[in-house]
């Protein structure tokens, strides 16, 4: 029995039942999900094959292309750092899809953060203008997410500079975006309270310690989990056709316009989720 205490202890004292108020928001809860869950499961289930198809073939190719590639993988190379990164952006995409698929939710969010930062990480040491952060991971230093996204932004600015030049549409820089995304995924990661306040159920009374209930909650975050596999399969194919050739980012940007096609036949953005009544799209085949 503990006997200290301070000004943050308060006296809790049992319920003896629980309270009507709550049992009532729990029965509202339950009808409205019910509802919910007959326009979104069909939806959840087309965008979750789909990503099992997109990341079947991203690990296909990288698979061939340490089987078939003459080249060290263990190597000071970037051919060698692009396959290594790559695999870890594949296996990390392929255990939020296992979270997923086990009806999990928020539970993604600390391995969809990792995947991002491997992902940007993949995307610049595959750039060709500038090898100083290729260079030290080589090295084996830790490469800090702030550097790699500068790294980026600074690639990206050339490029639409370029663009420009030639008469071309201005390249859309990505820098504020996806600064944005990491700093939310970090909060949940981290344990910061206004997030966990987000994802628990006040009027309920419960908070998922295991699988997610709520069908609208479950697919907003496999609307994450959208975001990270499209950007995955742009940046893993431009990274292995640096061994591959150009055929590697031709089999990816098909495969990024099949994922486009399943966002617009069966949407899960925020927007549609908003109300008890999802909107939009048709019903999956």
């Amino acid at each position: 029995m503990r006997t200290w205490s301070d000004k943050f202890d308060i006296d809790v004292a049992p319920f003896q039942r629980l309270p009507p108020d709550v049992v009532r928001a729990r029965r509202r809860s339950v009808d409205a999900n019910r509802n919910n869950e007959k326009i979104l499961e069909p939806r959840i289930e087309f965008h979750l094959s789909a990503y099992e198809v997109a990341l079947g073939e991203l690990e296909a190719l990288h698979v061939q292309t340490g089987e078939l590639g003459d080249f060290d993988i263990d190597g000071e190379t970037r051919q060698a750092a692009a396959w290594l990164i790559s695999g870890r952006v594949i296996g990390l995409l392929n255990a939020a899809l296992a979270l997923a698929r086990a009806r999990f939710a928020s539970e993604m969010i600390p391995i969809l953060r990792a995947a991002h930062e491997a992902t940007e990480l993949l995307s610049a040491v595959s750039m060709n203008r500038d090898s100083a952060i290729l260079r030290d991971w080589l090295r084996d230093h830790q490469i800090k997410v702030n550097r790699v996204r500068t790294a980026i932004d600074r690639n990206q600015k050339q490029i639409a500079a370029e663009m420009r030049g030639f008469g071309g549409e201005d390249l859309r820089r990505t820098r504020g975006f996806m600064d944005g995304l990491y700093e939310d995924h970090s909060q949940l990661a981290h344990v910061k309270r206004s997030r966990l306040l987000e994802i628990t159920a006040l009027d309920c009374r419960q908070m998922p310690a295991n699988t997610h209930p709520a069908v609208t909650v479950r697919a907003y975050h496999v609307y994450l989990l959208s975001f990270h596999v499209m950007h995955a399969v742009g940046v893993v194919g431009f990274g292995l056709g640096i061994s591959r050739g150009d055929d590697a980012v031709l089999r990816t940007q098909g495969t990024l316009a099949q994922l486009a096609e399943v966002e617009k036949r069966a949407p899960i953005d925020p927007d549609t989720l908003r109300g008890n009544e999802p909107r939009g799209g048709e019903a999956p085949a």
